[in-house]
């Protein structure tokens, strides 16, 4: 009578790699249960993420709403120090003033005209930079609305250099 071999069992035959803590298939699926995120889970984590930074934004900029308004006499400061003054409104929304230069140069501190459009929150204005003393040859155009935390506006300033070649700037303000 032949002898009876013993055969271990076929899963224990079919494992390749060696055990260790924490990689036994149930240690692999909790894991893997924990460490993955579902597709809700991870909009709703995107979601935290954006209130987090734009509540850390509302702290930044003081946590108050912004009182100032357009309105005649009302003067506006950008982070360079130089301002901008609206002394007329007319009933379509246009406005005239002053804006003073603080930027070094030969057109630093001093004020040129400025005119622009009012329209809710949004606003746009336009300088010239040339006045009684000083023609620099040059305009800037901003554009933007009023916001918590005062107006951000993008620029636009154009010039030509000694050359004769046009160039063009752009960048941002914020007037509070």
């Amino acid at each position: 009578m032949p002898t009876a071999r013993r055969v271990a069992p076929p899963r224990l035959m079919r494992m390749t790699r060696p055990m260790t803590r924490g990689s036994s298939p149930r240690a692999r699926r909790r894991k893997d249960s924990l460490g993955k995120a579902s597709g809700a889970s991870k909009r709703w984590l995107g979601v935290a993420r954006l209130a987090l930074a734009l509540a850390s934004f509302v702290l930044a900029a003081g946590g108050t709403s912004f009182a100032q308004s357009f309105q005649p006499n009302a003067t506006w400061t950008n982070q360079h120090g130089s301002s901008l003054t609206i002394q007329a409104i007319a009933p379509d929304g246009s406005f005239t003033g002053s804006f003073l230069n603080r930027s070094p140069g030969p057109c630093g501190n001093q004020r040129f005209p400025v005119s622009g459009w009012i329209d809710g929150q949004k606003v746009s204005f336009t300088v010239r930079w040339a006045n009684a003393s000083a023609d620099c040859e040059a305009i800037t155009s901003w554009t933007g609305y009023r916001g918590r935390s005062g107006v951000l506006a993008r620029w636009l300033f154009v010039h030509f250099n000694r050359n004769g070649t046009p160039i063009l700037t752009s960048g941002t303000d914020i007037f509070r």
